[in-house]
């Protein structure tokens, strides 16, 4: 939306394997029962989370991920180009 800031991201764009990561590491440092039974079921536990990222922040990231996934280089030209025409900049 327009002056929206922030963009909220859940399920697979939330990032499987940080979440993994905080809540094993939670696990290992606490001996948290529910870290524990998140770490069990954690596709269940994926949609109990929500990652906020500013609004351009996310851009620029999807962008360079699309210019790998196209085969271009990711600080290349094209892909800056991309970036300030999707971040306004």
């Amino acid at each position: 939306a327009e002056g929206q800031q922030l963009e909220l991201a859940r399920g697979k764009r939330l990032g499987v394997e940080i979440l993994t990561d905080l809540l094993t590491r939670h696990r290992d440092e606490t001996d948290s029962a529910v870290a524990t039974a998140m770490l069990e079921d954690l596709d269940a536990a994926v949609l109990r989370f929500t990652k906020v990222l500013p609004r351009d922040y996310a851009a620029v990231l999807e962008t360079r991920q699309t210019a790998i996934s196209e085969g271009l280089d990711p600080d290349g030209d094209v892909t800056w180009a991309r970036i300030m025409e999707v971040t306004g900049g």
